[in-house]
């Protein structure tokens, strides 16, 4: 009996050597789950920061696309303007051309009445 009572104290204390072991291994192990979790996290983050790019690349596609329809569209009010500008133009050179009418009808009254007045006189057309 004596090696038992040799043995039982060195295996008490060695068991009580395994505990803080476990516990180390344990908080190792919870370390590990803890880091593993946080790279989860990270590649989410990384996920929803990719997103957000993508997002801002459409959006700013979009406001391009916007941009050259505005573009366009003063493009083409400026047309209009263009050719309301030149419909004013023919507007006026036709009143110029009805001013050269008014005036010819006017100067071949005056021939009219210039023959009714003098019968025998000679007028150039």
């Amino acid at each position: 009996m004596p090696k038992i009572t040799f043995y039982l104290p060195k295996l008490i204390f060695l068991s009580a050597q395994e505990e803080p072991l476990c516990a180390r291994d344990n908080i190792l192990s919870a370390q590990e789950d803890f880091l593993s979790a946080r790279d989860e996290s990270l590649c989410t983050q990384d996920n929803i920061l990719s997103a957000q790019i993508d997002f801002l690349s459409a959006r700013d596609e979009s406001l391009c696309a916007q941009d050259n329809i505005l573009s366009a569209q003063v493009d083409f009010l400026c047309a209009q303007v263009d050719i309301l500008n030149a419909q004013v133009r023919i507007v006026s050179a036709q009143g110029e051309i009805i001013n050269a009418r008014e005036e010819k009808l006017s100067a071949q009254a005056k021939i009219i009445c210039a023959r009714e007045v003098k019968p025998n006189a000679q007028v150039d057309t």
